[in-house]
Parts: C-alpha cells; sequence; structure tokens
C-alpha cells in the first residue's frame, strides 16, 4: 500500500533537506582537506626538514590501509548496512582525533616526524572505513534520475573547497604556522560527522537487496570474491576502475612533488602557495559545474573517454615553472588539469553507480577503492624518490608525460564501445 501523498512528500522533503545537509557537511570536510593539503607538506618540509621522499612516505602511508581494509569492510557494510551511518559518524571522529594529534603535540614541542606518520596512518583507516560506506548512502538517498545531479552537486562542494581551501591553508600557516593550520582539517571532520548523522537512518533509506528467510548472507570472503567479479566482468567497472588507479598514481606524483618544488626551486612563500593552488581549484570548479551539461551533450561515457586526454597535456606547464611570471604557468596547468579531472570524477562515479546493482555498491566500491588506493602510495613513493634523485623539477616533468600518455592510451579503451549505460544521454544531433 503507497502511503498517503503528504506522507510521501514530507519523506521526500526530509530526503532533500538531508542530502543537501550532507553535501554542505562534505564540502566542509573537503576544505579542511585542502587547507590539510597546503599546511601538512609545509609541516614536514618547513619544521622537520623532511626530504622529498619523506614528503612522499607520508602521503602513501595515509592512503595505504585502504588496500588492506577496503574488501573487508565493503563486505561487512553490506552485511551490517542498518549501522552504516554509525560506522560512518564514527569514522570521522577518528579521522577528527589523528588530525588533531598535529598540531596537540606541535604545541607541546613534541611533535616528530614518527608522529606525523602514525597519525596519517590512523587517518587513513578511518578513510577506508567511511569512504566504504560512501557510494550506497549516496545510492540509496536519492533518486536514481537524479543520479547524476547528486554527484555533480558533490563534486562540486569539493571543486569550490579545493578554490578557497589552499589558500585559507597558504594565508593561516602563514599567520599562525602550518602545524595550528592543520586543527581546522581536525574541525572540519566533525562537521562531516554532524551531516553524515543528518541523513535518515539505513531503514529509512531503500535497502540493499537482501537473501530471502530461507537464504543465508555470503560469507564474507565470498562477498568479497562477487564484489570483485562484478568489476572484472563488466567492461564499463572494470574501465573506470583502471583508469582511476592510473590517474591517481600520476596526480598522487604531483602532489608529492608540488610543495617542494614551490618551496625549494621555485621559493614561493606559504601564502603565495596556497593562492596558487586556490586558483588552480578554479578549474575543478568549473569542470564540475559544467559536468552536468556536458554529459548530456555528448554523452556520459564520450565525455569520461575524452575529458582526460583533452587537458592531460596542460600538466607540463606545472614543471616547467619559473618564479616571478612563471608562476603563471603552475595556475594555468593546474586549472587544465583540475577541470578534466573534475568532468572525469563525476562520470566515473556516475557511471559506477549506474552500472552496477544496488546490493554490490559496498563491495564494488571497496574494489574499486582497494586498486585505486593501492595506486596512491605507489605514485607517492615513487615521485618521492624520483625527486630525491633526479631533482623535484625533472621528476615533475616525467610525471606529466607519463600522465599525457596514460591518458591518450585512455582513448583506446573499451569504455565508449561498451553498452551505454541505463539513463546515459546520447549526444543531441546537431543540425
Amino acid at each position: 500500500m503507497n502511503p498517503p501523498a503528504d506522507v510521501a512528500r514530507r519523506r521526500r522533503d526530509r530526503l532533500d533537506w538531508s542530502f543537501r545537509a550532507f553535501v554542505a557537511g562534505q564540502s566542509v570536510n573537503g576544505l579542511g582537506s585542502m587547507v590539510a593539503t597546503v599546511a601538512l607538506p609545509l609541516v614536514a618540509v618547513r619544521r622537520l626538514h623532511a626530504s622529498t621522499f619523506d614528503v612522499g612516505l607520508l602521503e602513501a602511508v595515509e592512503w595505504a590501509p585502504a588496500v588492506v581494509l577496503a574488501l573487508p569492510a565493503g563486505a561487512l557494510v553490506e552485511r551490517h548496512w542498518r549501522r552504516a551511518r554509525t560506522v560512518m559518524a564514527a569514522a570521522n571522529a577518528g579521522q577528527a582525533l589523528c588530525v588533531a594529534a598535529v598540531p596537540l603535540t606541535a604545541a607541546t614541542a613534541t611533535l616528530t616526524f614518527q608522529v606525523m606518520v602514525v597519525a596519517a596512518l590512523g587517518a587513513g583507516c578511518f578513510a577506508t572505513v567511511f569512504q566504504t560506506a560512501y557510494s550506497p548512502l549516496v545510492r540509496a538517498a536519492v533518486d536514481p534520475d537524479d543520479l547524476l545531479l547528486a554527484t555533480a552537486r558533490l563534486q562540486t562542494g569539493r571543486s569550490v573547497a579545493r578554490v578557497s581551501g589552499p589558500a585559507l591553508g597558504g594565508a593561516l600557516a602563514q599567520a599562525v604556522g602550518a602545524a595550528t593550520t592543520l586543527a581546522a582539517d581536525a574541525a572540519s571532520y566533525l562537521v562531516s560527522l554532524l551531516s553524515v548523522v543528518a541523513l535518515p537512518a539505513p531503514t529509512a533509506l531503500q535497502p540493499p537487496v537482501a537473501p530471502s528467510s530461507n537464504e543465508r548472507a555470503p560469507a564474507v570472503t565470498a562477498a568479497i570474491r562477487e564484489g570483485v567479479a562484478c568489476v572484472r566482468t563488466s567492461p564499463v567497472l572494470s574501465t573506470v576502475v583502471v583508469a582511476t588507479a592510473m590517474a591517481n598514481l600520476f596526480l598522487t606524483g604531483f602532489g608529492a612533488l608540488e610543495v617542494v618544488f614551490l618551496v625549494r626551486v621555485v621559493h614561493v612563500p606559504a601564502a603565495t602557495i596556497g593562492v596558487l593552488f586556490a586558483v588552480s581549484g578554479t578549474g575543478g570548479l568549473a569542470g564540475s559545474l559544467s559536468a552536468t551539461r556536458l554529459s548530456r551533450r555528448f554523452g556520459t561515457v564520450t565525455l569520461a573517454r575524452y575529458a582526460m586526454a583533452i587537458t592531460a597535456p596542460a600538466g607540463i606547464l606545472i614543471a616547467v615553472t619559473t618564479p616571478g611570471a612563471g608562476l603563471v604557468l603552475f595556475a594555468v596547468g593546474g586549472i587544465v588539469v583540475g577541470a578534466g579531472i573534475a568532468l572525469v570524477s563525476v562520470t566515473f562515479l556516475n557511471l559506477r553507480l549506474q552500472r552496477c546493482p544496488t546490493d554490490l555498491q559496498a563491495r564494488v566500491g571497496a574494489t574499486s577503492r582497494v586498486l585505486t588506493s593501492a595506486a596512491i602510495p605507489l605514485g607517492a613513493l615513487a615521485a618521492g624518490a624520483l625527486g630525491q634523485a633526479a631533482g623535484t623539477r625533472l621528476a615533475l616533468a616525467i610525471v606529466a608525460v607519463g600522465y599525457v600518455t596514460f591518458s591518450i592510451g585512455l582513448l583506446r579503451s573499451p569504455l565508449l564501445t561498451a553498452a551505454t549505460p541505463p539513463g546515459d544521454h546520447q549526444p543531441e544531433a546537431t543540425g
């Protein structure tokens, strides 16, 4: 029996309000994370005099837990989906505590590089748990017809954070010190926690497809195999996962080198670094704002394939940045590459949500996270070692050329020739 119209309307209004609150909370959390992208390496480079490899190691350990924890976490989330919201809130609390350890130990003069490594490792563990439940919760909270719009709004929030967060991080680092600035990141996780709690309880959302009363839920290992098999047998899902992993490999290489390059080679102060990152972030904002329109104009799969190949060559500009007016090259390169990444992020997430069965969302998301996250520490460590051996400028150039080569190779992937996902828009006819 269908609920009365006024009850259904109130339920929709509540979901709409709660999802807007969720988007706002994740945007604030993204702001804090972008503050940390400037502040954290500055703490390592300026306060602790870390090497280029140490900075890469610091980024690597934050992502390493996903390789080990994501698959079992994904299976467990689906077996206990009613507790997903509670688990996500607890994970946010854990992230806040780990990040807060850096400014607290800095204030007591006990901060060491080892403390930063342990804090990053702990935050990475909690982030893995949070992200495992993220996709199925979004899928359940949003009408299937609104998935593209919902993912675009989430990406827009992250892109706004990319614009404002680095400038704020640079200004705060200049004013109160990089270590103290990380308190803002810790606070942002508490805001995220509140936005998660604002979502309706999982029982009010559409649950995953559950086994019938005479069936038992699959064992964790069997559940993991089902998620892996879903990715392996789908040309679209497998291409999305592999392409995301490779993009992460190169983009993390950029991230591991940029702050060290700007500080030690280009001699840029903290506030200016923040401004450069903020200007670069406008590309991501533009990409996320235009993703829905471009997807409807050209088709989601077409946009997913070509956006990266068209924008990747601009990454070379980052490697040839020079002091003074030459900083424009860094900004332009960041803007163009960021726009391409934002477009690809929206389309890839939308394709995964569309092509994956509801009851496999967490497991497929976990499989994707294992593979894509494994590329991140690999990229950070490789770039750090390369920068240590050959210098950060040459290392950035090598990473940029590798990114361009991969992006062009994506054009030969099976993504475009695979069946168009349900709900994908074909290119509009032109007269």
